[in-house]
Formats: C-alpha cells, sequence, structure tokens
C-alpha cells in the first residue's frame, strides 16, 4: 500500500510537484478523495507542505490561456495563503541546485526547480504523479498511485 497515507501519513514535511495542485483543482476523478485528505492534513499542520513558484507559474498557464483571469486569481490566493503551505522562490542556491540535479538525471528544468525546492526545505518526501522522476536519489519520489 505504498507510503500508507490510506491508514496513516507518517511525513510531517513533504514538497508537492504541480500535478498535486492541478489534479485537486480540477477535480481529478482519480484522485480527488486522496488529495482533500492530503490537503486537509496539510491545513491542520499535520503535515507542513512546500512548492516552488514553479507550481504556481504552471497552474496559472491553463485559466490565463482560456482568459480566465478571475479563476487564475483564485488559484493564486489558494496556492499564497494555504495554512503550512510555503511558496518558495526561486534563487541562486536553488538555481545551481536545480542545474545539479538537472544534469546529473537529464530531466526537465521546471521539475529540476520541484525536486531542489524539496531538498532545500528538508522534506522527507516529493510528491508528484511523474514516474519518471522516481529516478532520483536525493530524495524518496512518491507517486499518488504509492499513497
Amino acid at each position: 500500500m505504498g507510503v500508507g497515507f490510506k491508514m496513516s501519513f507518517k511525513y510531517k514535511r513533504v514538497a508537492f510537484d504541480t500535478m498535486i495542485f492541478i489534479y485537486y483543482f480540477e477535480g481529478n476523478n482519480k484522485y480527488l478523495s486522496l488529495l482533500k485528505r492530503l490537503f486537509e492534513n496539510v491545513e491542520k499542520g499535520k503535515i507542513k507542505a512546500f512548492t516552488t513558484v514553479v507550481s504556481l507559474s504552471e497552474i496559472l498557464v491553463r485559466p490565463l490561456s482560456l482568459g480566465e483571469i478571475s479563476l487564475a486569481d483564485d488559484y493564486k490566493n489558494a496556492i499564497n495563503t494555504f495554512p503550512n503551505l510555503r511558496v518558495l522562490p526561486i534563487n541562486q542556491y536553488m538555481a545551481t541546485l536545480a542545474a545539479d540535479l538537472k544534469s546529473k538525471y537529464k530531466i526537465k528544468l521546471p521539475d529540476a526547480f520541484q525536486l531542489a525546492s524539496a531538498l532545500i526545505s528538508s522534506s522527507q518526501i516529493f510528491i508528484t504523479n511523474d514516474k519518471a522522476l522516481k529516478k532520483i536519489k536525493e530524495i524518496d519520489v512518491v507517486t499518488l498511485e504509492d499513497l
């Protein structure tokens, strides 16, 4: 059963990839129940969650491309004010760490920034739905299927 979230989630510091937010905001039927429980635990402070401004940027693409400025503002507000969720800025240290991860694993730069944020925030796991990122050795990469 993976890391056992269905019974009790043992991690206190987690980093989220962008898809976690997109699936939640768009009400993905396959993962919505799981994501609701996950975000409830973050909101209650049982879990400290981290992501980067990369997530914010990626989340805003669809509503902005559809001209849904109000929805984009809602997403931005939700991310920036969600209790116990910290959106990390990109700085030179993160950029250097991301470059190292990108060169080492041949991953896309946005993924490298997300993983760098997970390492910088001392997250115990990085939650994504990109199975290709499981090759990363520096942190446990967990997909929603694993939870």
